[in-house]
Formats: C-alpha cells, sequence, structure tokens
C-alpha cells in the first residue's frame, strides 16, 4: 500500500504477498472488532487483488493471505480458518501462516517451543479449506500429516489434494507460480541460508547454502 511499490513491483518478475491486517502492530491487538471479520477480509484482499491488477500485476503472481493474529482475536482466527477459502478472490494464490502462532497457545497453553502438534493439525484444516500455501515452521511433521490424510482421501502418494476453491477449477496461470494448485505446496525457511519445499508430492532434503569460499 507504500506509494510507488505496486509501480515497483509491476516492473520485476516478484510475485506480491497481499496480507490483511486491522491497525499497527504495537497496537493491533487491542480489542480489535469487525462487523464480520471473513466478510471484512475477503473485501479488503479483493480490493487489493483488484488494485494489483490494476497495476499490471497478472494473478500468477498474486498471494492472498488473511493475516491470522494481525489485529484479530482467537474468534476471529478460527472463523477465518473455518471459511478460510471464503476470503480469497479465485484465480489467485491462498497463503495460510498459522505455525506456532499465539492462537496455537491460546488453545493449548503451550509456549511456542511446544505448539508443533497444534501447528500440524492447524496446517492441515488451513489445506482442507483451500490454502495452497502453507507457512510451517516443522516441516518433517506436517509432510509426514498431509501424506497420511492425502492417502486416507484417496489421493495417493504424491501428495496433499486440497478441494478446488469457490467458482470452479484452479487457474491454469498459477501453475507459473509454482504453487501447483492440483496439490498443495508446504514452502517455509528452516534457518538462515536452509529451506525445505513439499511440492506435488515431491519433497526435498534441506539445502544449506555454502559461504562463498567454503570447501565442499
Amino acid at each position: 500500500q507504500s506509494a510507488g511499490a505496486l509501480v515497483a513491483v509491476a516492473g520485476g518478475n516478484a510475485a506480491v504477498c497481499l496480507m490483511h491486517k486491522r491497525g499497527a502492530p504495537a497496537t493491533m491487538q487491542n480489542d480489535p472488532r469487525y462487523d464480520d471479520v471473513v466478510t471484512d477480509v475477503a473485501a479488503f484482499l479483493a480490493e487489493r487483488v483488484r488494485a494489483v491488477r490494476a497495476a499490471g500485476i497478472p494473478d500468477e503472481r498474486i498471494v492472498v493471505d488473511p493475516g491470522f493474529g494481525f489485529g484479530k482475536t482467537l474468534a476471529h482466527n478460527l472463523q477465518l480458518l473455518r471459511c478460510l477459502r471464503d476470503t480469497a478472490p479465485n484465480d489467485v494464490a491462498l497463503l495460510a501462516g498459522i505455525s506456532r502462532k499465539s492462537m496455537l497457545g491460546q488453545i493449548t497453553g503451550r509456549d511456542a517451543a511446544g505448539r508443533v502438534h497444534a501447528s500440524v493439525a492447524a496446517a492441515l484444516i488451513a489445506v482442507q479449506n483451500g490454502a495452497h500455501i502453507v507457512r510451517v515452521h516443522d516441516v518433517k511433521e506436517a509432510v509426514q500429516a498431509a501424506r497420511v490424510a492425502d492417502r486416507t482421501r484417496g489421493g495417493g502418494p504424491r501428495g496433499f489434494a486440497p478441494r478446488p476453491p469457490r467458482g470452479g477449477p484452479y487457474s491454469e496461470n498459477l501453475k507459473n507460480l509454482q504453487v501447483r494448485l492440483l496439490r498443495a505446496k508446504i514452502s517455509v525457511p528452516l534457518t538462515p541460508g536452509q529451506s525445505l519445499r513439499y511440492n506435488a508430492g515431491m519433497a526435498r532434503k534441506p539445502v544449506r547454502k555454502r559461504p562463498s569460499g567454503a570447501k565442499r
């Protein structure tokens, strides 16, 4: 939303992630209120997608994020998770970032390090409810859970397949973003220089970048 931001992105090849938040970070958790959190978030994201499209950024480079925990109570977050698919305009990728967040601590009573199981459960619910990208900390656990859930639903060994979003089949354009909309993707930074992706059923081992000049 900053002046010149859309022009800068439109001039390159980078994707843009549009996230909803209510208020400034220092005060956004001070009694946030909505008439209807799902409707309000969906309206905000739809408006931002229109602005991004008008700036010349194609759908395959657009990701939306309802912003779990950003100016929202536990009740708001849970309602967004239940109705996740309804927050995103059609033909753009939907990201959910719930892993280890305080909303899970409110439910389980555990600190961030003790929220692994809750995070995996939340990631699976998000994918089942329409998420195309899930940000997670505990990659191995999330991938294993996704594989079991997929086999249980008859999806076979090649990854976890969420139901299509509202409005029909996935846009072919989104494949250009490597979101693989016939399968969910889990893509997460682990530690600086390390990453792992679970994409279309292909789990890759974490790869750590070597410092320049380091011996192999």
